[in-house]
């Protein structure tokens, strides 16, 4: 079954279409009333989007939950979206959680609670 998608009429950063379901989500969270002003807000966002990653302790479950498939992250304000290998827009996620980090950003360490004497 194939998915759904609309091209931009322009490609944005490695986003060349987005899908039938990241836009649909786009539309649902933004209130937008017209397809084409939600896909201009959402170029827009695109535009100044920067890529992060999911921090280490999140990538293997994100992998199971997307059929094994890597994507790449990009955030702008607390919207992450993500974007398969082939520059589609998959979907659209809040990005309040932590485990969204900067793009080559070290793991931060577990801290360790103090041995009992």
């Amino acid at each position: 079954m194939a998915i759904g998608r609309t091209k931009l009429p322009h490609a944005v950063g490695m986003v060349t279409f987005v899908t039938t379901h990241a836009l649909e989500r786009w539309i649902e969270r933004t209130g937008n009333t017209s397809k084409e002003r939600a896909l201009q807000t959402l170029a827009e966002h695109l535009e100044k989007a920067e890529e992060v990653e999911l921090a280490v302790q999140y990538r293997a479950t994100a992998l199971l939950n997307h059929d094994l498939k890597p994507a790449r992250y990009l955030r702008s304000g607390s919207w992450i979206f993500v974007v398969s290998e082939n520059g589609g827009l998959v979907t659209i996620h809040r990005g309040t959680a932590k485990r969204w980090v900067r793009l080559g950003a070290k793991p931060v360490p577990k801290r360790r609670r103090p041995r009992p004497r």
